[in-house]
């Protein structure tokens, strides 16, 4: 059985509410490691939601941990899910310690703001940067564009290791039923998410003579939960708004299953590859999305991209696409999209593959 040390955002010590994308994707990551017969050993990433103080000792503890795996696994590699921006420095000290230790280093790059933060930084930063990029043995970016900017900007090749569904969402379905427009978001329930244009959403459409709800499926904090409340009250669709709380896979499955439209208004600057999108897009549920993170490439659908956070745009594209009765058209799209590109044996076998070869 061959051996990795893996350094990465687990969650498995922060609130329920918390744990999003880089969470998931890096379990995800975990279990491609195990099912290809890795032992992995890994290091939980301190959390910031958890204090300032216990994240700041949490960061100095990881080098400890780090050295003392790798003297008991000597020629494991090392695999560093890593943020950069203002752990840029920390990072690049990691790799330089795994070097020193005569340990190969796997640079995985989470987030989608890789190419602003390069280019509105310091000469500082940039100088941390391309080491980050050019330093490790093997370097993933998220997202395509990531993988091209290295190439133009260091010609350097790297990898992509994009986010993925698990083989058992890929499921044949049927048009859900028409007399109801089921919109869903699933994810965190957070403020930059932007859940109350999801609600708005729903209000235009209703207003516009459709029968339709809203499904959110996702933990949220009390205090945001309140000011939903209020904009649910001021759109008067108290009865189409459901909250489900957090929910399992087969949970989220089976409303998928259900829904028409996946809404996803994000405007978080770190938005990456968006997990729920993929999973949406496996099932076929039509996504509207905004530009944040990698949501145009893995669409590749440029009429389900809205260009700003507008409730009326995104509700716009809702009803054109009921008045020409295409949503059939782009659900079959999005799915073969996903298909063909997202699944976990594509991606899987691509990433143990690359893994692999610094064992030959």
């Amino acid at each position: 059985m061959r051996e990795i040390i893996f350094y990465a955002p687990l969650g498995y010590k922060i609130p329920e509410y918390r744990i999003g994308g880089a969470e998931s994707g890096c379990r995800r990551t975990l279990g491609i490691y195990r099912k290809a017969d890795y032992h992995v050993h890994y290091i939980d990433k301190p959390a910031i939601s958890r204090g300032k103080l216990i994240y700041a000792l949490g960061l100095a503890f990881v080098p400890l941990h780090l050295v003392s795996l790798m003297l008991i696994y000597k020629k494991a590699p090392v695999h560093i899910v890593g943020f950069y921006c203002k752990l840029a420095s920390y990072e690049l000290f990691l790799i330089k310690l795994i070097h020193l230790f005569n340990h190969k280093v796997i640079y995985e790059m989470r987030n989608g703001n890789a190419i602003q933060s390069y280019n509105e930084g310091s000469n500082k930063y940039r100088r941390a940067f391309s080491k980050l990029i050019t330093t490790p043995e093997i370097v993933f970016g998220q997202g395509e564009e990531i993988v091209r900017f290295i190439y133009e900007r260091w010609k350097i090749k790297r990898n992509c290791y994009p986010n993925y569904v698990s083989n058992n969402f890929l499921q044949e379905r049927t048009n859900p039923d028409p007399g109801t427009i089921n919109l869903i978001y699933f994810g965190r329930v957070t403020e930059e998410k932007n859940i109350d244009v999801c609600i708005r959403v729903l209000g235009i459409i209703r207003q516009s003579g459709y029968n339709a709800c809203l499904h959110i499926v996702g933990a949220f904090q009390k205090e945001y939960k309140s000011e939903l409340d209020q904009v649910i009250k001021r759109e008067k669709v108290l009865d189409q708004v459901i909250f489900h709380g957090r929910k399992d896979s087969a949970f989220i499955l089976n409303q998928l299953l259900k829904s028409r439209y996946f809404l996803f208004p994000s405007s978080n600057v770190l938005e990456g590859h968006s997990n729920s999108l993929t999973e949406a897009m496996a099932v076929g549920v039509v996504p509207v999305v905004s530009k944040a993170g990698f949501n145009e490439s893995v669409c590749d659908e440029s009429d389900l991209i809205v260009d700003c956070i507008s409730a009326e745009k995104f509700a716009k594209v809702i009803i054109k696409i009921e008045k020409e009765n295409r949503w059939e058209e782009y659900s079959i799209k999005v799915r073969k999209r996903i298909e063909e590109n997202y699944t976990e044996d594509i991606v899987g076998k691509k990433f143990i593959s690359t893994i692999n070869s610094l064992y030959e």
